[in-house]
């Protein structure tokens, strides 16, 4: 009788901790989602293909509409929440997600692809700038 107690209990717990992690694994896919994350495969996806674009004027832009429709933006999402679990408890995540539900969270999301941006061209500049700055001391110790 004890055994099969025992093999209950083990059976019982084992559902309640896999029922939190998919609870968790649930909370950060909304957080991905309300965060604007969830987005980024999709506007990365979209900048990749318009350099393919650029690069393959000749393709035909049928085969492009083709490759978009079998991209799944989803796939990195699924790859990325084995990151966030990693990383966060289940707590952390609920708080990020009050956080991303208010209205300076809102705000963040709507302006955060801007100031990516905007902080790429700064960074651009300043790489191009050390990079004369290295070149012209080079150059002045003759190497």
């Amino acid at each position: 009788m004890k055994k099969y107690l025992f093999i209950l209990l083990i059976a019982i717990t084992a559902q309640v901790g896999f029922g939190q992690k998919k609870n968790k694994e649930n909370d950060i896919r909304t957080l991905l989602e309300l965060s604007g994350a969830a987005n980024l495969g999709v506007q990365a996806m979209d900048k990749m293909l318009s350099s393919f674009k650029e690069i393959y004027p000749t393709v035909p832009t049928e085969f492009w509409e083709e490759i978009r429709k079998e991209v799944n933006p989803n796939d990195l999402v699924d790859m990325i929440v084995p990151i966030y679990d990693d990383y966060y408890t289940h707590e952390d995540i609920l708080a990020l997600i009050e956080f991303y539900k208010s209205e300076i969270g809102q705000k963040m999301t709507q302006v955060q692809s801007g100031i990516m941006e905007d902080s790429m061209d700064v960074g651009r500049k300043w790489g191009e700038n050390l990079t004369k700055k290295v070149v012209k001391r080079m150059e002045r110790k003759g190497y």
